[in-house]
């Protein structure tokens, strides 16, 4: 009897350790995640610091690579010729 008592404590309470290793399962994916967030988040951090301290010309570059354009600019699009008509 004690030992279904506590086998039942460890597995099939509030605190047990099924119900752990269940939230830890799900847990796990989430903080991959969040990891690879903070990754860009640094990344664009870094950018932004490098784009305040660089001249005009870089952060108009910067800006056009990031498909960014400015009020007035007129648009092109160029096709190959392979690509088809």
């Amino acid at each position: 009897m004690l030992v279904a008592c506590i086998v039942y404590i460890a597995f099939f309470s509030q605190g047990s350790f099924l119900r752990f290793w269940q939230a830890e399962r799900e847990v796990q994916p989430q903080r991959q995640e969040l990891e690879t967030l903070r990754g860009q988040n640094d990344s664009l951090g870094a950018l932004n610091k490098s784009l305040r301290s660089e001249d005009e010309f870089e952060i108009e570059k910067q800006a056009r690579n990031w498909g960014m354009i400015s009020e007035g600019d007129t648009i092109y699009h160029f096709r190959n010729e392979q690509e088809g008509e």
